[in-house]
């Protein structure tokens, strides 16, 4: 009792404002893409909406972040198996659970209309499918983690291994990894980084006003030029053999800046607000968000009807390779 008192007292609530204030984003950013009626759905209106593109540009980049710098202290305290075992338990068993649950929500009465042995075995499998392909984002944090650890407790932690690894990635088609987990690679690496070798509190020691400044005119100029084809959904990330050619590599470049500059800058406002004007009750609020950011991500994400999923899928993300019928659910 006393060992769990001392870590709630040692706890940053910072870290939990940035998860309650990105969880936000997240629900914001579904209820402009799917809470304005089937038409601005079908249209696509959703991907030159500006607040849309603002949240779109960073928001998953700013939890990768998040996660990779907490992973690192994890990781390092573990051992491959325990790192695997965590990750089954924090990321498999919510995809799991919310996979069938959303399922049974949105799925099974079409089945019972027509109840029969064939019908319970295709949706059985129907349902497996529906889990392998739902909440990308746990795909994605299992799978990175997973890797990471392989490099560090397997190539010493070597950063060149690291580099590597992530060039193969963005280059070629790689089984079983999606075009959106392909692209908050860096941000979960980067943020493991930050991690190691100290980056966050070094970085703070520098002027606020200098680096807000920096920021700020960087990634309004980035967001200027983030429209429809930059998005992940639209162009995808693999670099070989990829139907924009050459220019994909310009695009992942853009789209990777933005979501650093607008992480960063949501991490360097929500610090200044944090430390000059905090207001407890507010705290409370987003903290509470924060803590809870995984299970409402997962329930979110469940009361979305799949229908709706369909809508919102670009053509041509389907000749990406993967299971990119999962990427729409953000």
């Amino acid at each position: 009792m006393q060992k769990s008192i001392s870590i709630a007292k040692t706890r940053d609530p910072y870290f939990d404002i940035i998860k309650g204030v990105a969880i936000m984003l997240v629900v914001a950013g579904h209820c402009i893409q799917y809470g304005n009626g089937t038409e601005y759905l079908c249209d696509k209106e959703y991907f030159e909406n500006l607040m849309f593109r603002c949240i779109y540009s960073f928001h998953m980049p700013l939890f990768m972040l998040l996660c990779g710098y907490f992973f690192y202290s994890s990781a390092s305290k573990r051992s491959f198996v325990k790192v695997v075992s965590n990750k089954c338990k924090t990321a498999l068993l919510p995809i799991i659970s919310f996979g069938v649950v959303s399922f049974l929500i949105w799925k099974v009465p079409e089945y019972s209309r027509k109840f029969s042995f064939e019908s319970v075995c295709v949706g059985l499998r129907d349902c497996s499918n529906h889990t392998r392909q739902s909440l990308w984002f746990f795909w994605a944090l299992f799978k990175l983690s997973i890797i990471v650890a392989i490099i560090q407790k397997g190539f010493k932690d070597n950063k060149y291994v690291h580099v590597m690894v992530l060039l193969l990635v963005f280059i070629f088609p790689i089984p079983k990894i999606t075009e959106l987990e392909k692209s908050v690679y860096p941000f979960f690496l980067l943020g493991y980084w930050t991690r190691k070798y100290n980056w966050w509190n070094k970085i703070q020691h520098i002027n606020n006003n200098y680096v807000l400044t920096f920021l700020g005119v960087t990634y309004i100029i980035c967001l200027y030029y983030f429209h429809k084809e930059t998005y992940v959904y639209t162009t995808g990330i693999t670099i070989w053999k990829s139907q924009l050619g050459f220019f994909q590599i310009i695009v992942d470049i853009q789209r990777m800046l933005t979501g650093l500059y607008g992480s960063l800058l949501c991490l360097f406002l929500t610090k200044i607000v944090y430390d000059k004007v905090r207001i407890e009750s507010a705290v409370k609020v987003f903290s509470f968000l924060g803590i809870y950011s995984g299970g409402i991500y997962c329930v979110h994400s469940a009361l979305i009807p799949v229908d709706r999923f369909a809508l919102a899928f670009p053509d041509n993300m389907i000749s990406w390779g993967g299971d990119i019928r999962s990427c729409i659910n953000l």
